[in-house]
């Protein structure tokens, strides 16, 4: 049974995780959703995931056993840029193609893209992401502010931040270190170029470059 994408932060599971976790083959997986036994949603993409909290009553149900040591890494990034960043053809390219970086790391990963700081700061309280990336805007007025509030609330201040800076004041970029922000990355920059600052602060290691 196939139902909508979760809104909630518990981890999501690949078909392919499941086959591990549970010592199955892929298709006894799809088989126990295509059945119903296990419910599921699909991605965008049209590829399966299940939620932890749905996993774990299907387990308990079939007295299934699993791998003691599995647990996949999960990982959410909300982008948040200036207005009408949804509409904005480098945003939405940026937000791609974080997604593909990710899924190089994990599978278990999300990107989420905020239109301005107030949908910026729904997301935040619905989704607790792991890492925001704010394009601080041309005087990073909105990027203190909301770069503040953050760091001033128990509940986010542990979120890790990276700005991306499209040239603000010199002043301002200051201001914005003191308020413990991880990196400041010129904008506009290829995501790749992010890979360096994205994966450590993500808690993923960057794989190691050939020397051949």
């Amino acid at each position: 049974m196939e139902g909508r994408p979760p809104i909630m932060t518990d981890l999501v599971y690949t078909t392919m995780d499941l086959a591990r976790v549970c010592r199955v083959s892929l298709r006894t997986v799809i088989r126990w959703v295509d059945d119903g036994r296990l419910p599921s949603f699909r991605t965008p993409g049209g590829h399966r995931r299940v939620r932890e909290e749905d996993l774990k009553r299907f387990l308990e149900r079939y007295h299934i056993p699993v791998a003691d040591t599995f647990r996949p890494q999960s990982r959410t990034i909300l982008v948040v840029g200036p207005h009408r960043a949804v509409s904005d053809p480098w945003m939405r390219s940026l937000s791609q193609g974080l997604g593909r970086v990710l899924r190089r790391a994990s599978d278990a990963c999300a990107v989420l893209l905020a239109k301005d700081f107030y949908e910026a700061a729904l997301l935040l309280g619905i989704h607790k992401p792991d890492l925001l990336i704010l394009d601080a805007g041309k005087t990073g007025t909105e990027a203190v502010k909301f770069c503040r509030a953050v760091r001033n609330l128990a509940e986010t201040r542990q979120i890790r931040i990276l700005l991306l800076d499209p040239g603000m004041p010199p002043a301002r970029r200051r201001e914005l270190q003191t308020l413990s922000v991880e990196a400041i990355v010129p904008r506009p920059c290829a995501v790749e170029d992010l890979r360096a600052h994205l994966l450590p602060l993500l808690g993923f290691t960057p794989p190691a470059r050939s020397t051949a």
